[in-house]
């Protein structure tokens, strides 16, 4: 089969219009096995064990969330799914010193992701993961040399979920460096500097996340009652790191190396009739920013709260 799909959510640059794909892949399926090539979800984002939120963030930053080009072949057994995929050119930029998709470009080798999945009852699903990732944040230093600069991270999860008719609850654990592609919030960081080149080495930075997504349908499964529990909290570098002569501050790369942690309780509501589903949310975050230390972690943070009410209608076609 092939798949074209798109919404009109809208994209950073007004220029682009505002249709944005989603997904755009061609794929062979089998009894045994099958094979995806094109833009599809990561598979860091499990299809059957992620928030249902009416937000459309879907959990992030506590969940990974992105969609990329990819080649993936999935094997099946009896109770079992192996998965191994190559990935190239997420759907978000990619956080550098140069800011743009050619870090992963640069870095030569794709995205290379292994993910077991078990079903060891009628609709329960466990799995666990594992991301390699190689960037190359600049082939060019301040100082006009020509550079070679690369750092490898990992990323890996586990998860359970149980998806009956009238009940699913799911959860997922994930440990990630350089995760900001992914919209997580470790990334990496200014290691050394070579000073008559220019040329930095650099060092990932850490995090990890959890959460808890549940909800209920009764009412002949035309309303249900449910919500989202996560937190997500940053651990900086395992190394020392170079501290910027101006800011007195190491020179991170991530969504916003401030952030020391971030949680979000978020309950929800939903009425469906016919082709109309309607639902309400309410979304409570709480998180932390502060300064950074020589090994990126964040101290003396100070906490604040935000608070969103989110509505959705929607016509399925």
């Amino acid at each position: 089969k092939g798949l074209i799909e798109g919404d009109f959510l809208g994209v950073r640059d007004a220029s682009t219009g505002t249709y944005r794909l989603r997904h755009a892949y061609a794929e062979v399926n089998t009894p045994r096995w099958s094979f995806l090539a094109g833009q599809y979800w990561h598979p860091m984002f499990v299809v059957d064990c992620f928030p249902d939120t009416i937000s459309f963030a879907n959990g992030a930053p506590i969940e990974a969330l992105d969609r990329d080009p990819q080649l993936r072949l999935t094997t099946r057994g009896a109770d079992k799914e192996f998965i191994l995929a190559l990935i190239v050119g997420p759907d978000y930029p990619v956080v550098g010193p140069i800011g743009t998709t050619d870090i992963t470009r640069n870095g030569v080798i794709p995205e290379i992701h292994a993910q077991v999945r078990l079903f060891p009852y009628t609709d329960v699903v466990i799995g666990a993961a594992g991301n390699y990732k190689r960037i190359a944040p600049r082939i060019e230093s301040d100082k006009g040399f020509a550079v070679q600069e690369k750092i490898d991270s990992v990323c890996c999860e586990v998860y359970a979920a149980y998806n009956g008719k009238k009940f699913q609850v799911r959860t997922k654990f994930i440990y990630d460096q350089n995760g900001a592609s992914l919209l997580l919030i470790s990334g990496f960081a200014v290691q050394s500097i070579n000073p008559l080149t220019g040329q930095q080495n650099y060092a990932n930075t850490q995090a990890v996340s959890a959460w808890i997504d549940t909800a209920y349908w009764f009412h002949n499964e035309t309303v249900s009652v449910g919500g989202f529990l996560g937190y997500t909290k940053a651990l900086g570098s395992t190394d020392r790191l170079y501290i910027d002569k101006t800011t007195k501050q190491p020179v991170v790369f991530a969504l916003d190396p401030t952030l020391a942690y971030l949680g979000r309780f978020a309950p929800r509501i939903r009425y469906r009739t016919n082709l109309f589903q309607f639902g309400a949310e309410l979304d409570i975050t709480w998180s932390a920013y502060g300064r950074l230390n020589n090994r990126a972690q964040v101290v003396h943070a100070v906490p604040t709260a935000v608070y969103r009410i989110l509505l959705e209608a929607l016509y399925f076609f």
